[in-house]
């Protein structure tokens, strides 16, 4: 239950935070290089183990 509580305060603090977001446009972008960046990391453990 600690993560699940862990969670609910991180999502408590956005919420009071909600006129400080990025543009949607940025957020976006950062959201997909994230992703990329993810995916990247999978393919180089895909390489190393095969």
């Amino acid at each position: 239950m600690l993560l699940f509580d862990n969670k609910m305060e991180r999502k408590d603090k956005s919420l009071a935070d909600l006129k400080n977001l990025p543009e949607s446009d940025d957020l976006a972008e950062e959201i997909i290089e994230n992703i990329e960046a993810g995916l990247n990391s999978f393919r180089e453990i895909l390489k190393g183990i095969a």
